[in-house]
């Protein structure tokens, strides 16, 4: 069966523009809660037994490193809100585990969620500081219209500024 017969062009291309859209948004959706029954469970049951760390860390990773994909090929920026939640949703987990498992021969529980917390955001800041890095070492490619920044003529400058004497061999 033609479906060429059955709908026109203009049909299809309408079909189209208005259907890839909506399932794009669809996948978005389901992306960013699919660690939320994990979270929830977690939650109510005050466990975290059997879970790994390092598996949701890799999540996260990958989420991080398809952003600076995606970045990089001028791609969707619903790709970038979909991986950026699932990161983020995935270091939720690895809070969980570090609070409910990792942590838990501490004697108070509020000292407990502290370590949890501080672990996480070591976690969050070498992720965040990975992806900047990648992207600023990608800069020209992303776009040829930013800058490269000249650091010795800068740095020459800023010297002169303070009226600090410049160093030169």
């Amino acid at each position: 069966m033609n479906l060429n017969k059955i709908y026109s062009d203009s049909a299809m291309s309408e079909f189209h523009t208005v259907a890839v859209p909506v399932l794009g948004y669809i996948s978005v959706l389901c992306w960013c809660l699919i660690f939320c029954p994990q979270l929830l469970q977690n939650y109510r049951q005050h466990s975290a037994v059997g879970l790994s760390s390092a598996m949701f860390l890799l999540w996260a990773f990958s989420g991080f490193a398809t952003i600076a994909y995606v970045v990089y090929e001028h791609g969707d920026f619903s790709l970038i809100i979909q991986w950026m939640m699932m990161s983020l949703t995935s270091l939720g987990v690895v809070f969980q585990i570090y609070g409910y498992e990792t942590f838990k021969a501490t004697s108070s529980p509020r000292l407990r969620w502290l370590k949890a917390a501080l672990a996480t955001s070591c976690w969050v800041t070498v992720l965040i500081g990975w992806l900047v890095g990648t992207l600023y070492l990608f800069r020209a490619e992303i776009s040829p219209a930013l800058p490269v920044v000249n650091y010795t003529k800068t740095h020459k400058i800023l010297l002169q500024i303070n009226r600090i004497p410049i160093l030169t061999r």
